[in-house]
Formats: structure tokens, C-alpha cells, sequence
């Protein structure tokens, strides 16, 4: 689960781009987009439902901004982040979405983690290790 908390706080490709979760907020432009809070998303759709959303937005709503963020085809995006395939990694994000509360219990703010992981980036794309 904590691969799959990597891809969603990631702020650059993933969810953490557009989307409130819980204490964090996108701002900016999302802000008039109001991209749904994911920290809510487990306890408001069902399972079957999110996963084809999550799979393939715009075969759910055509109109819709979300990107596909796990092609079924082609190399799987965020290696760096998760490890696998594009099915591993879209298995473990809706995983985390559907027990997102019980993830979250011992932990206390979203904004801490995503921050921290735009260090690591940030350390990682400049070379320096603390």
C-alpha cells in the first residue's frame, strides 16, 4: 500500500496533480476543476466501478480531463514510484482508494507524504543522498 500512497501523492503524472486528498490540496487550476477528494472515494463508489473509472476514465464519462494513468499497452509509467505493470500498479491504487481510512488511521497528514516524496524527487534528480 505504500507503493500504491507513491502513486497517488505523485504530483508531477498521478492523482496528487489534480485531485484533493484529504488535507492536501492541488490549488491552482483544480481548484475551478474540483477533481474529486480521494480520501472519500472508497466510501462513495463501488469497487467494480472505480476500477474501470480508474482503468479507463473516458470509456465511463468521454468527456472527462482524467488521463489514462495505466495504459494497457506499452511500458508501465512510474517504475520509480511502483514496481510493475501497468494491471499491478492500477490493482494496488484501487486497493488503496477502497481502504483508504484504514491506511490512513495511523497516520496523520497526506500534505507530509507528498512532500516528503517531492524531496526524495528533488534529492534523487540532483543526485544528493541524506
Amino acid at each position: 500500500m505504500d507503493q500504491a500512497m507513491r502513486l497517488v501523492t505523485d504530483r508531477k503524472t498521478y492523482c496528487a496533480k489534480c485531485h484533493l486528498i484529504g488535507d492536501y490540496n492541488p490549488g491552482g487550476e483544480t481548484q475551478t476543476i474540483l477533481a474529486p477528494n480521494l480520501a472519500v472515494v472508497g466510501r462513495r463508489i463501488r469497487a467494480d466501478y472505480l476500477r474501470r473509472w480508474v482503468a479507463d476514465p473516458k470509456s465511463v464519462l468521454p468527456y472527462t480531463g482524467m488521463p489514462v494513468n495505466f495504459p494497457p499497452e506499452g511500458p508501465p509509467m512510474g517504475q520509480d514510484l511502483m514496481p510493475g505493470s501497468a494491471a499491478e500498479q492500477l490493482d494496488a491504487v484501487v486497493d488503496l482508494l477502497l481502504r483508504y481510512d484504514a491506511y490512513m488511521q495511523n497516520r496523520t497528514s497526506i500534505r507530509a507524504l507528498i512532500g516528503a516524496a517531492a524531496d526524495a524527487a528533488g534529492n534523487s534528480a540532483t543526485g544528493s543522498q541524506e
